[in-house]
């Protein structure tokens, strides 16, 4: 009688810790706790949002004249390798949800690898924030950057595709 009472309260508990992890967050609006349902939207924002550093940073550098736009540029950097930490760790922690098993679970290992790809923009990017901080702006690094800003774009472009 003492087991079944054990085994009951047991089973009851893990109920109520799974309705506790998805119901109360999801009543009163925020998202729940669950990595499988935001991985998708959380890869492609920050696959997005190298795009957008990218494009900010060929602009900042090919421009006329030294700005605090770079400290901007560069702030985004360090966010960016903050969320690309997140991503990854969201990714490898939504295992469970899947059980390795099924559509869902190719869903994550896609995501997972594009994530992958993401973060090996991350020593690319770090180098990039430091080198917007460094530009000097003279004649020449503006005659140089004339001549190359639309291969740059292109470039960037491509990348983001």
């Amino acid at each position: 009688d003492e087991v079944a009472i054990v085994m009951l309260t047991s089973l009851m508990g893990a109920v109520i810790a799974i309705l506790a992890t998805i119901v109360p967050r999801v009543l009163v609006g925020k998202r729940p706790l669950l990595n499988l349902k935001w991985i998708t939207r959380d890869t492609i924002d920050t696959a997005n949002a190298v795009g957008i550093i990218w494009n900010e940073s060929i602009e900042y550098y090919c421009g006329q004249e030294s700005s605090a736009i770079c400290h901007k540029i560069d702030r985004k950097i360090r966010l960016l390798l903050q969320k690309i930490d997140g991503v990854q760790s969201e990714t490898q922690a939504a295992w469970w949800e899947t059980l390795n098993l099924g559509h869902c679970e190719r869903a994550r290992l896609m995501s997972q690898k594009l994530s992958a790809r993401v973060a090996n923009v991350h020593h690319a990017m770090t180098v990039l924030g430091d080198v917007l901080l460094q530009a000097d702006f003279s004649e020449r690094h503006i005659t140089f950057c004339t001549s190359v800003q639309n291969e740059m774009h292109a470039t960037e472009a491509l990348s983001v595709e």
